[in-house]
């Protein structure tokens, strides 16, 4: 996954020169004579050599590198934040020979990554690399028999195979498989599982040795319900009452498993299951048997169609004349009075202004002042380059791409669409990868309505005037944003620049010293430069005047959601605590700055005050989901936060989509929920861009063009939705009654025909 470095093709090289000089003393040439008692040719271990070297070798197979380092003594074992190894990282990217090295170094086969709870063992079957998972069970891999049991849950008989082959197996491994094969009628899975018990211990027990009817029951954790059937042998968990029941693996005695989550049952003094243990990632939460109940009670997380009136309905910042001049316009905060259509047909032409081709790839918006819109792309000189994947894949991977790329602005007429310049950035092979739904152009422009700032990530921050004359560039240096657990996995920049009076604000949250900076914007020098100990972060930056007129910037983050000074960079107040993946951008409030983020197991949504200072922590989870107000925080939630989405806020409401298409209405000034709703149908499976406000309506962008609209208020009221006929990853911006979307291939502009048909 990794490009050749510099140290490793020296180190390359040295290689070479020592197999050519030891085939020279093969053949019987003399090699240069060594002072008496000198030490071993071999070359001195590479002091430079550490654990940031053994885990980039072992993710990119050089095994030379992984050698070099494991003779310059670096720890096998060595694990990043996330506990993390050389050999997670060799099962993960497929390096088998490389992660049979390191066990032959000693690496644990049992290290366990302290996020996931991922193992090389699962990492290896997860690839269909059998034959590390045979090396990995030889060398007592530890979660050998949940590993077998999975697999025959699975009916995976590669799997079922390589793990066999491994020698030492224990019997009573073997039999449990076997049992679980028969109760589950999976006969040639039994048949294989049978061959590999010794002929003594083929005949297996009738009846399941730890049936699981004792389990079945209604049981309750913190506030949340869930009920457990059996059924024909098995276990399913049931969560809500319209919930189709989901089978559970059994993997030992009183041991289950729930995709990446655990359970683990108690039994009282007569034998009778009483509780249970939820485990995922490490978090643990213990639900009790409530006996007096024989269903699921309505929880209050299904869909209602109850009317909910805020408490209270303030001001939200937007103004008629505000431009919408960077992304999601004024404040970030994606709000426009003015109304735009519900409903048009690109076929026919109805409700649409202009629709214009755009070359390139960009997740970028549309931004627009005085009657011209300012957009960005990355276009390659490989006219067969990929596209966007939409959809709920979960894939981490990143695209290798080699060709030059052209990084553009351009300038359109927004009444005609007709392109008034395009100008070249510059022109390069980008310095990273970028995933399958983003781009080599994700962050959106900026502007004051005299300079145009676009930021390209590791390509540069460059500013042009209105008419796209380059008035300066800088070089910020490699930004590297992509997976906190394994950093080989690179998917592109995305924190768009903030402007506002003189200064530009870049958020530069990547793997390796992340920073905040402030740009003069006449010359694009420095200002000042904060660093941030923080990971790889994709929330643009929002600088606004609090109540009592202190300018500051406000940034997301995993470790460090913070507030500075404008004038100076310094820091205000510091909240971590959340996602690993933080992508929305906070939305500022007349009450505070709401901040959210939606991975998994940490889902905040919080609204810290303006007032705030210092280091501060999340509401203790005792006080269950919603916390309510304190000096730091006006309400704080540990779950409901989107994943890659930025919630709007509207007279009073929070609006906030998952990746998955479900729709939570919030009251914004206490964080009590409004309803909830599924935005997914319609040909709309998932949503990435963020949802705007214009008029009475909200307008939720889905990957598949898709756009589904809600009129604002407590009651949930859909529309009818429309699309645009391509992929888009973009958040719509809104100006003078037109509605702009970027699809993949075309930008178009939605308004109404005729002014009479406005609602």
């Amino acid at each position: 996954m990794f490009t050749v470095s510099r140290t490793s093709a020296m180190r390359m090289f040295l290689c070479l020169v020592a197999a050519c000089l030891t085939g020279a003393n093969a053949l019987g040439q003399s090699a240069a004579p060594q002072p008496e008692n000198s030490q071993s040719a071999s070359p001195e271990p590479d002091p430079s050599l550490g654990p940031k070297e053994l885990w980039q070798a072992a993710s990119s197979g050089d095994m030379a590198g992984v050698q070099a380092c494991l003779d310059a003594g670096v720890d096998v074992d060595a694990a990043n934040p996330y506990g993390v190894t050389a050999l997670l990282l060799a099962a993960d990217h497929s390096h088998t020979d490389v992660a049979k090295r390191l066990l032959a170094a000693g690496a644990d086969p049992g290290t366990r990554d302290r996020f996931y709870s991922f193992t090389p063992l699962a990492w290896s079957l997860n690839r269909q690399q059998y034959d590390l998972s045979t090396a990995l069970v030889e060398a007592g891999a530890p979660d050998t028999s949940q590993a077998l049991t999975r697999s025959v849950y699975r009916d995976n008989e590669k799997a079922i195979s390589a793990i066999l082959s491994a020698k030492s197996l224990p019997t009573e491994t073997i039999r449990w498989a076997a049992i679980r094969a028969q109760l589950l009628e999976k006969p040639e899975r039994l048949e294989q599982l049978i061959e590999a018990l010794p002929e003594d211990e083929r005949e297996l027990p009738e009846e399941d040795p730890d049936p699981v009817p004792p389990y079945a029951g209604i049981f309750k954790g913190d506030a949340e319900f869930l009920q457990l059937i059996a059924k024909e042998g098995s276990l399913y968990l049931k969560p809500k009452p319209a919930s189709k029941p989901i089978r559970l693996t059994h993997l030992a005695s009183g041991e289950f498993e729930l995709g990446l989550g655990k359970l683990r049952f108690e039994r009282d003094d007569d034998g009778m299951v009483s509780s249970f243990a939820r485990t995922v990632r490490r978090k643990t939460v213990t639900f009790n048997r409530m006996p007096e109940l024989e269903s699921l009670p309505e929880s209050t997380d299904v869909d209602t169609e109850d009317s909910w009136t805020p408490s209270d309905t303030p001001d939200d910042f937007v103004f008629d004349d505000m431009p919408w001049s960077g992304f999601r316009g004024h404040l970030s905060r994606g709000i426009s009075n003015t109304a735009v259509p519900t409903s048009w047909d690109i076929e026919t032409g109805e409700n649409v202004a202009w629709k214009v081709p755009v070359k390139g790839l960009a997740n970028s918006c549309p931004i627009v002042w005085d009657g011209r819109v300012y957009l960005t792309t990355a276009v390659s000189e490989n006219e067969e380059a990929d596209g966007f994947q939409t959809g709920l894949s979960g894939s981490v991977d990143s695209i290798e791409e080699d060709d030059p790329w052209s990084f553009r602005v351009l300038c359109l007429d927004l009444e005609t669409g007709e392109v008034i310049w395009n100008e070249e950035a510059t022109r390069a092979v980008p310095a990273v990868k970028r995933h399958a739904k983003s781009s080599h152009a994700n962050p959106t422009p900026v502007t004051d309505g005299n300079s145009i700032i676009a930021s390209f990530g590791s390509e540069g921050v460059y500013c042009f005037d209105l008419k796209g004359r380059l008035q300066w560039k800088r070089d910020l240096g490699l930004m590297d944003s992509g997976w906190f657990y394994d950093r080989s996995y690179q998917w592109g920049y995305a924190s768009s620049p903030c402007l506002i009076d003189d200064r530009v604000i870049l958020q530069c949250d990547i793997q390796d010293q992340s920073f905040l900076i402030a740009l003069d914007l006449k010359t694009g020098e420095t200002l000042w430069r904060t660093d941030r100990d923080e990971i790889p972060t994709w929330g643009t930056p929002v600088a606004y005047n609090t109540p009592d007129g202190k300018s500051v910037v406000v940034v997301s983050g995993t470790k460090a959601n913070a507030a500075y000074d404008l004038e100076t960079g310094k820091l205000i107040w510091e909240l971590g605590g959340f996602s690993e993946i933080v992508a929305p951008t906070p939305q500022v409030l007349p009450w505070g700055v709401l901040l959210s983020a939606g991975y998994p197991p940490v889902k905040p949504l919080t609204v810290v005050r303006h007032e705030a200072r210092g280091k501060l922590e999340l509401p203790d989870p005792s006080q269950g989901d919603l916390a309510g107000s304190d000096d730091a925080f006006v309400w704080s939630r540990r779950s409901g936060g989107p994943y890659m989405s930025t919630p709007v806020v509207h007279q009073g409401l929070a609006y906030v989509i998952d990746t998955g298409g479900i729709l939570t209405c919030y009251d914004a000034t206490n964080g009590e929920r409004v309803y909830k709703k599924r935005l997914r149908g319609g040909g709309a499976s998932s949503f990435t861009g963020s949802p705007v406000v214009a008029g009475e309506y909200v307008y939720f962008p889905s990957e598949q063009g898709v756009i589904q609209i809600v009129r604002c208020g407590s009651t949930f009221e859909k529309q009818d939705p429309s699309e645009i006929g391509e992929a888009t990853l973009a958040t719509p911006a809104i100006a003078d009654g037109y509605l702009l979307i970027r699809g993949e291939s075309h930008l178009f502009a939605l308004k109404y025909d005729d002014a009479a048909e406005k609602p």
